[in-house]
């Protein structure tokens, strides 16, 4: 007779296309926490806070225990969640600050393409906006623990396995939760078009220091090849000049890197890595992508480092 099998338990699931519209500001597990974080505001947002086990939030977002509690001491940090201990046996009540959420949006989501907000953004930025205390008819229930918001809360973790508000960019919630004071609506109204602005200032500011990285590879590069081609003797095979290839990810790799040190640093250690490839010294295929490499452990930028120190101890000026 065989043997039946357990019934697979499915974590927390969201729309994988969500994941394009993340910043580097959290790495994979620290989304899928937010994410979770954010479909319990919606799903408990008639309570002040919610209690849940570490157990059982790893259960549901398959992220280990110790991590867990790292994550969660981060986002303490930063002041999206308050945790206290009660009851016996001692049991985690959650409470999520949605102001600082909205405050901490345009850092966490890139909300503009080419300096122009997404569409789906802005009903995502709607979302958020909706979160808020003053927007809830809701507004000032008190912290109803354990009796009377059970049945409710039972029927609401049914359907938290994979929540359908995870897969849609509006997340919008039900219907009634139009502000009572207008004054309150117009505060909120600022602070969306608030959030709005810095996102798109930020892709702006972005993609400027992004464009002005790419210029000064791509000249070092030519004036490079110039360099070496001028000691080759006639008859021998030069270099041609091209212009480098930058994907999607090199230009945030290299922004990244940007935030971290300077032009000057960033052009040196380009120096000492295009003159390496020239000699035949390195035989790389795609140039740029293996000069932005991380290490895999330390997520260090190891080919510039390397390439820095090279250029730090191999080359000199004249006085």
């Amino acid at each position: 007779m065989n043997e039946q099998k357990p019934k697979e338990f499915n974590p927390l699931a969201f729309n994988i296309l969500r994941l394009q519209n993340y910043t580097d500001f959290f790495d994979l597990p620290e989304i899928v926490l937010f994410e979770w974080f954010m479909v319990k505001a919606n799903s408990f947002k008639r309570l002040n806070e919610f209690y849940y086990s570490i157990r059982r939030i790893a259960e549901e977002t398959r992220i280990r225990k110790a991590h867990l509690s790292t994550i969660i001491k981060k986002f303490e940090g930063l002041g999206i969640i308050q945790v206290e201990k009660k009851g016996m046996p001692k049991c985690s009540y959650f409470s999520i600050n949605k102001e600082k959420v909205i405050a901490l949006i345009p850092e966490i989501y890139q909300f503009t393409e080419n300096g122009k907000l997404l569409p789906e953004n802005g009903k995502l930025l709607s979302y958020f906006g909706k979160l808020l205390p003053e927007n809830s008819k809701h507004k000032g229930t008190y912290k109803e623990h354990i009796k009377e918001p059970k049945k409710e809360t039972s029927e609401n973790e049914k359907n938290m396995v994979v929540d359908n508000s995870t897969t849609d960019h509006s997340l919008s919630f039900s219907n009634g939760n139009n502000p009572e004071d207008p004054k309150k609506q117009k505060a909120l109204e600022a602070a969306v078009r608030k959030a709005q602005r810095e996102a798109e200032q930020q892709a702006k500011a972005k993609a400027l220091e992004i464009g002005r990285l790419k210029n000064l590879l791509n000249s070092t590069y030519a004036q490079r090849v110039t360099m070496h081609n001028a000691d080759k003797k006639k008859g021998e095979r030069v270099k041609s000049i091209t212009k480098l290839s930058f994907l999607q990810r090199n230009e945030d790799a290299l922004y990244e890197l940007s935030q971290q040190y300077g032009f000057e640093e960033i052009e040196n250690s380009f120096i000492a890595y295009a003159d390496d490839f020239l000699a035949g010294n390195l035989e790389v295929s795609k140039l740029i992508s293996y000069f932005l490499s991380k290490k895999p452990q330390t997520k260090d930028f190891d080919t510039f480092h390397t390439y820095l120190n090279k250029y730090t101890a191999d080359y000199s000026y004249t006085k």
